[in-house]
């Protein structure tokens, strides 16, 4: 197990350790989700294509039950709801 400590600037920036970098297999330029939920937070690279991110994320991230809870910031993942 390694750890390292990432501290956040001024401008609430936050330069990743080259070993996170690592274990992600990110670059300059990719992209990373946060996903939270309840009081944690998993940090991932962007995956290249969504229905590899679903498939992996399936069990954590479900559809919001209350629509009075829905963050308006936050990216919406319809996969329950049928718009067609």
């Amino acid at each position: 197990m390694i750890i390292r400590v990432a501290k956040v600037g001024t401008r609430n920036r936050v330069v990743l350790p080259v070993e996170v970098l690592d274990v992600l297999g990110v670059d300059s330029g990719d992209a990373l989700f946060f996903v939270i939920r309840d009081h944690t937070v998993q940090l991932s690279r962007s995956p290249e294509n969504f229905s590899e991110y679903l498939a992996l994320h399936n069990e954590t991230l479900p559809a919001p039950v209350d629509p009075d809870d829905i963050d308006p910031r936050q990216m919406r993942f319809g996969w329950g709801e049928e718009a067609w």
